[in-house]
């Protein structure tokens, strides 16, 4: 079975929303009462789960103190969370991110990675300033 079909299998399996792009994924999954996209992109030995939230500097330019409290929750969150990297991208964004070797995608290990990606990005939209600051 192509790595492509038993993903969107697996999706199924767990009622995730999705539509299938040129790189691999785009998923739709419910996160507190918002809905968010998660790309998923797949390479030759490597299937790549990213979500992108807000950005780094517009957090920086409306509020420094926030900016610092973040940055030492995402540190705090990459030791907690251990499936997941919590990362600042080239822009600036927050992206959580997991990367799955191709050929240890089994259902069981996917799932457990899997759902490592929305308790990071609750947890980051917790963040009561933040949580305030977006929905504005």
């Amino acid at each position: 079975m192509s790595i492509q079909k038993k993903l969107a299998w697996y999706f199924e399996l767990m009622g995730i929303k999705f539509r299938e792009t040129r790189d691999g994924f785009m998923l739709y999954y419910p996160v507190g009462n918002k809905e968010v996209n998660i790309e998923v992109k797949i390479s030759e030995d490597w299937v790549e789960f990213k979500w992108t939230g807000p950005n780094m500097s517009t957090i920086k330019m409306r509020s420094p103190d926030l900016y610092i409290v973040l940055l030492e929750t995402m540190l705090k969150l990459n030791n907690i969370i251990k499936e997941v990297k919590i990362v600042v991208d080239d822009d600036e964004n927050i992206v959580v991110l997991i990367h799955s070797h191709r050929d240890a995608l089994f259902f069981d290990v996917f799932e457990s990675e899997f759902m490592a990606i929305p308790i990071a990005i609750q947890a980051i939209m917790e963040i009561e300033p933040l949580k305030r600051m977006v929905s504005k």
